[in-house]
C-alpha cells in the first residue's frame, strides 16, 4: 500500500447550483463501489429519492476509469493507493463543485498502519452562498491524543469559512 499522490475527480457539472434545501446521503460503502450490487442499489436509490449530495467513505476505484454514479460529478480523496486501485472518501454532487482540497491524516491507525483521508468541497448554493462540505473517514485504533490532533487540524482548516458548513463522517470511534 502506498500513500496516495493524487485526487481522482470526474467533474462535469459547470453551472448548476445546489438548492438551498438539498438531500444528502452519508454512507461507509466498505469498498463496494465497483461491485454491480452497489451500482444497482445506488440506481434504485436515485430512482426513488432526489439525492443531491453523496458523501461516501471507503470508496474504491481503479486509476483510469470513472465510477458509475449515475448523473453525479465526484471527487475522490484517497487514503490508500495501490498499483491498481484508490481507496478513500468520495463526495458526489449533481451541482458544480466550486473547489476541492484534501489531505491524509498525519497519524496512522495502529492495527492497519494506514492514514485516513479528509475531503473539502465547495458548492455554490442557490442563494449565492458557498457551502463547505467536509467528508471525513477518521482514524481508528489509536490513542485519543492522535484523534484530537486530527480534529484540531480539521477545525484549523474550516475556521476561516464564512457560510454554511456540512460535516459528514465516519468517525470510527
Amino acid at each position: 500500500m502506498l500513500k496516495p499522490k493524487l485526487t481522482h475527480a470526474h467533474l462535469f457539472h459547470k453551472d448548476e447550483q445546489l438548492n438551498k434545501a438539498f438531500a444528502l446521503l452519508c454512507w461507509n460503502v466498505q469498498k463496494s463501489t465497483q461491485k454491480e450490487a452497489f451500482s444497482t442499489y445506488l440506481h434504485e436509490l436515485h430512482r426513488h429519492y432526489d439525492l443531491d449530495l453523496l458523501m461516501l467513505q471507503e470508496a474504491k476505484t481503479d486509476h483510469y476509469s470513472k465510477l458509475d454514479l449515475k448523473s453525479y460529478s465526484y471527487v475522490l480523496a484517497p487514503n490508500i493507493q495501490t498499483k491498481k486501485a484508490l481507496f478513500g472518501v468520495l463526495t458526489a454532487t449533481k451541482s458544480h463543485c466550486h473547489g476541492h482540497q484534501s489531505y491524509v491524516t498525519q497519524a496512522r491507525e495502529s492495527l492497519w498502519i494506514t492514514h485516513k483521508s479528509v475531503l473539502y468541497t465547495q458548492h455554490l448554493l442557490a442563494n449565492d452562498t458557498v457551502l463547505l462540505a467536509v467528508n471525513i473517514h477518521a482514524i481508528n485504533f489509536t490513542a485519543n491524543f492522535w484523534f484530537k490532533n486530527e480534529l484540531d487540524r480539521l477545525f484549523e482548516t474550516i475556521k476561516e469559512h464564512k457560510g454554511p458548513l456540512l460535516i459528514a463522517k465516519d468517525f470510527n470511534s
